[in-house]
């Protein structure tokens, strides 16, 4: 973990993250998946905190997204 942060310059745990929000970005922008889904479908068990998750990495909340990119 600390030869990750020490190459990369972000934890492990932060990439995880950052990597699981960035696939929940493409399915929330597919018209028929739902936040939930998202959530199951990228390892968060509990979609209150994906939606915690995905709304500090990207600033706003899996709904809002989707209404962004048109697909709500």
């Amino acid at each position: 973990s600390a030869l990750f942060k020490k190459e990369s310059g972000i934890s492990f745990v932060d990439f995880i993250t950052q990597t699981r929000i960035e696939k929940a970005k493409v399915l929330l922008a597919q018209e028929d998946t739902k936040s939930y889904e998202a959530a199951q479908k990228t390892g968060y068990q509990d979609p209150h905190y994906f939606s915690v998750c995905f709304k500090k990495q990207t600033g706003m909340s899996p709904s809002e997204y989707k209404k962004m990119m048109g697909t709500d």
